[in-house]
């Protein structure tokens, strides 16, 4: 290292002469053709300038009667003294950033997310033939993408979907089982019910007969697509019904919003930590300088039983702060939304929402709120001919 920093031909110095007739000076510095440059007067018998430390000693000699020495160093110069003297850690550091660079592109673990022992051998069988597997370089998304199709391109029967995400220097691979109903050889019977009380919205009929239609209401457990196909009265056909009952259905709920509170707000200050989690403890390998902070890990890999997050902090402020009446409210029509729309599945909404009663007591409103929601309450109820016979339609 040091060897690096002597062959550096430019060592640039700041250096500050003291002396009358400084003009004078200049002139003679010019003859001896020693080149200095950012001329600059402090005031009439001080200047400075820059010039090659190599220099220095030379007008040092021959201008004995001036006070010549140098006042900082330029460029990595500065630094050269702290790198000589930490040498061992630089290049210590040095070995751990291109470690830490080579293994952040390798791959220690493909773990494949299937509840079917059967299917996660396949799947993993066929990412080790195209070079997904541990302790292999990590492939770039386009690559990844093009496996993937290859793999569901070549079980179309038995995969649904398939996704491998790069986490760290892990590949997760989620993979759905496509399963397939052949109606023609099922000799079961069923019939699409409505599993909640409702107002219907839409149905999607796929197979069967529509014993309802949109706009009507129904109860708990009313046929809605039936599977014995009926023409005046008479049975002509018996399927398994299949299709999709959308309802507008009907939630009250309770929250509670705390009248205090405090308002977060991020001051755009972060910083970069490391964290080392196994089954005992969870250690931060930088103390915090933020009192205030909120937190975001990001997994990198894990290994023997401990897994390396890079985990950033970032400041946040905190500021005591009261909701009226009119903003506990609207909190509480918003805490009830997020409440609901975690029961919500996709083509599921939320279509309104009203507050119903509040109070407040020991420094909380009690909010009760009424939603309406359109959800797919259609579930599959299977039947005998025997039985069905003897069922009154509803």
């Amino acid at each position: 290292m040091i060897n690096i920093l002597n062959n550096i031909k430019t060592h640039k110095v700041e250096v500050q002469v003291n002396g009358p007739f400084l003009n004078t000076f200049l002139i003679h510095i010019y003859k001896l053709k020693i080149n200095i440059s950012n001329i600059k007067y402090i005031n009439e018998n001080t200047l400075i300038f820059t010039t090659d430390q190599k220099n220095v000693k030379k007008i040092q000699k021959e201008f004995k009667s001036y006070k010549v020495k140098i006042k900082k160093e330029k460029g990595i110069y500065k630094i050269k003294p702290f790198i000589i003297k930490n040498r061992l850690f630089l290049f210590c550091v040095l070995i751990g950033v291109f470690i830490f660079i080579f293994l952040s592109n390798i791959i220690v673990d493909v773990n494949v997310i299937h509840s079917d022992k059967k299917i996660r051998e396949l799947v993993t069988e066929e990412l080790e033939e195209r070079g997904v597997k541990r302790l292999t370089f990590k492939k770039n998304y386009d690559k990844l993408q093009n496996i993937r199709n290859e793999i569901l391109e070549k079980y179309p029967d038995k995969l649904e979907w398939l996704e491998i995400k790069n986490i760290g220097m892990t590949y997760e691979v989620r993979v759905e089982e496509r399963i397939i109903t052949d109606i023609k050889k099922n000799d079961g019977l069923c019939n699409i019910i409505a599993s909640k009380s409702g107002v219907l919205t839409k149905i999607i009929n796929k197979e069967g007969l529509n014993y309802k239609n949109v706009g009507d209401y129904v109860e708990k457990g009313d046929i809605v697509i039936g599977g014995d196909i009926k023409v005046e009265e008479e049975i002509k056909k018996s399927v398994c019904a299949l299709g999709n009952v959308y309802a507008e259905v009907w939630y009250t709920v309770n929250v509670s919003v705390p009248l205090n509170y405090e308002k977060v707000t991020y001051t755009g200050k972060k910083r970069n930590n490391f964290m080392i989690e196994n089954s005992k403890e969870k250690k931060v390998l930088l103390k915090s300088r933020f009192g205030s902070k909120k937190v975001k890990n990001k997994k990198l890999f894990s290994l023997f039983g401990n897994t390396l997050y890079i985990q950033t902090e970032y400041e946040i402020t905190k500021e005591p702060r009261k909701y009226n009446e009119k903003q506990a409210l609207n909190e509480a029509l918003r805490l009830s939304k997020e409440k609901i729309n975690l029961k919500l599945h996709d083509k599921e909404r939320i279509i309104t929402q009203k507050v119903l009663n509040n109070e407040v007591k020991n420094s909380k409103m009690i909010v009760e709120v009424f939603v309406s929601v359109e959800e797919n309450i259609g579930k599959t109820q299977h039947y005998t001919k025997t039985e069905e016979q003897n069922t009154e339609l509803r």
